[in-house]
């Protein structure tokens, strides 16, 4: 479990950040604020999946690949072009596919 943050890490705590996933609020969404959404569903999945260790999530320019995993660091890098120009449910299943 990541530890100290497993009462927090829920979708019941997170509502109001996961409503932002609605098309309508996605698109007027900046780069940070959606950034802080999807960094939000990886510590929601990193605490139900149990893992021991945080994820953290970051922009990259990855040249046709939407998202990227790197176990050394447990970094999820999305594409910045995926995320800015992608609906939030395709932005959604590349971080869940990571």
């Amino acid at each position: 479990m990541v530890s100290g943050k497993e009462s927090d890490e829920t979708i019941e705590k997170n509502i109001d950040t996961l409503i932002l996933l609605q098309q309508g609020k996605w698109r007027k969404l900046d780069k940070i604020e959606k950034l802080q959404v999807m960094q939000t569903v990886a510590n929601i999945e990193a605490y139900r999946l149990g893992l021991p260790h945080e994820l953290y999530v970051q922009l990259g320019n990855l040249n046709g690949s939407l998202a990227t995993y790197t176990d050394s660091s447990y970094t999820i890098t999305l594409d910045e072009e995926h995320m800015m120009n992608a609906d939030s449910f395709e932005v959604l299943r590349s971080v869940l596919h990571e």
